[in-house]
């Protein structure tokens, strides 16, 4: 899917922005975020993703950022821009008054493909593509006419809050932008398999609270996509309703659909990267889904007995800043005043459930492989829960993947072998007081070509 990032200050973006456009308020900001972004090495030739995901197709920004800007995104070969001169913030409050009427009548009947199909023609219409050498008396001339365009299509709409942009979820119906970042792989076969075995006790109108752990969760972009995949699916269900009980009004039947609703997530992270959470709090943040404990100032050791939220939405509870201790005990990580928070100091070593409160539905450690913890694992998963592990893997006769068996980093010894899914299964298995099954065990492709070994383990009801 074609999308557009707008890099204008706020003030020009509120006053008339393209619909669904990714806002992020200048460079600076950008700076901070190049995490939300799609992957750049996921960019092909004309911007497309490989992943199939969101692709820039478009960024607009003030003439003054221009040069910086292309510099700043160079890797991902966005194929057009558009400039807006920074005398032109009055011109485009003005269309603000225009804009809104097209835009009220056309945002219900626009899904995303045929807004992006719009936006895409007006660019190759109007914008020369960014292969070619661009004057900047041509760029802007292209911009204004491009511009003029989209108001007179119906594709510029205003922020209704006046000269303040809105949360990403708090924008207008039809005006709310993707997440511009794909999930892992692991990720959406994971909660593939935790719908499939999730039980069928649970009525229409009830809905379930499902938890989910990320164990060395990084930037934040798979709790952010969990949050995001269980908004999208309870709008659909609610859709789902609606449509159900008009047809039951029109038909005077009781209509057995059978659809379950979804679950609200609520979701944890865990890593031992400080400034690696700080970003996932940002990106969190941004796309509506803030954590609703912060991360601890520097001084502070989060506190363990804190149980996840039972808010009734979608979200992250909390980001913990925590490492594995070489007898498999998580310490809560803390920096002295004063210091950078790259300088960690060790709290008291805490045993995996009690520090983190209570068992998940879904535990995910992705290219993150504490052996030292691996044994306690099965103690975080609730019953019915899925763990899925994803890291670079050793490769034997048995997986059969035409994939490199040599590769530099990580070394043998770091690898994720066969055998190891099968003695935690064997370990899990022999407590006596859990059944673990085998759900998904593959051999995935990371971008840079080393294998992944994915499994996906279902822990029995």
């Amino acid at each position: 899917m074609a999308a557009v990032l707008d890099l204008r200050r706020s003030s020009a973006f509120a006053a008339a922005h393209l619909r669904c456009a990714v806002h992020i308020d200048g460079l600076a900001a950008l700076a901070q975020r190049f995490s939300s972004l799609p992957p750049a090495h996921g960019h092909r030739e004309g911007g497309k993703t490989s992943s199939g995901g969101p692709h820039l197709a478009l960024v607009v920004v003030h003439a003054a950022d221009e040069g910086a800007a292309r510099e700043a995104l160079e890797r991902w070969q966005v194929p057009h821009w558009c400039v807006q001169p920074d005398s032109g913030e009055q011109r485009t409050t003005a269309l603000r008054a225009t804009a809104a009427p097209a835009s009220e009548q056309q945002a219900e009947s626009q899904d995303e493909s045929s807004l992006a199909q719009a936006i895409t023609a007006l660019c190759r219409q109007h914008l020369t593509p960014h292969t070619e050498h661009e004057a900047k008396a041509a760029l802007a001339a292209g911009s204004a006419a491009f511009w003029a365009a989209a108001r007179a299509a119906g594709l510029l709409v205003p922020c209704a809050a006046g000269s303040a942009v809105p949360s990403r979820l708090g924008r207008a119906p039809g005006d709310v932008p993707p997440l511009l970042h794909q999930p892992s792989p692991l990720v959406r076969r994971a909660l593939a398999a935790w719908h499939a075995q999730r039980g069928q006790d649970v009525s229409d109108a009830e809905q379930q609270r499902a938890t989910a752990l990320d164990l060395g969760c990084g930037g934040g972009r798979d709790l952010a996509w969990i949050c995001e995949l269980g908004r999208e699916q309870e709008e659909h269900w609610q859709a789902a309703q609606v449509a159900d009980a008009a047809e039951e009004a029109q038909t005077c039947n009781s209509l057995a659909t059978g659809r379950q609703r979804p679950p609200v997530w609520r979701c944890t992270g865990v890593d031992n990267l400080r400034p690696a959470l700080m970003r996932a709090s940002l990106l969190l943040a941004d796309a509506g889904y803030p954590p609703t404990q912060p991360l601890p100032a520097e001084a502070q050791t989060p506190d363990p007995s804190c149980a996840s939220s039972a808010a009734p939405t979608h979200g992250v509870d909390r980001l913990l800043w925590a490492q594995c201790s070489p007898d498999g005990a998580l310490h809560a990580l803390a920096a002295p005043p004063g210091c950078s928070s790259r300088v960690a100091r060790l709290g008291t070593p805490t045993p995996l459930r009690p520090l983190l409160g209570h068992t998940f539905d879904l535990v995910l450690l992705v290219r993150f492989l504490p052996r030292a913890m691996l044994s306690s694992l099965d103690e975080l998963v609730a019953p019915g829960g899925v763990l899925a592990i994803s890291h670079f893997a050793a490769i034997d006769a048995a997986d059969q993947a035409p994939l490199p068996h040599e590769y530099d980093s990580p070394p043998l010894a770091g690898r994720f072998t066969r055998a190891e899914v099968a003695q935690l299964l064997r370990l899990w298995n022999s407590r006596g007081t859990q059944r673990w099954h085998v759900l998904g065990h593959t051999i995935d492709r990371a971008e840079d070509g080393r294998p992944l070994r994915s499994v996906l383990l279902w822990r029995q009801q």
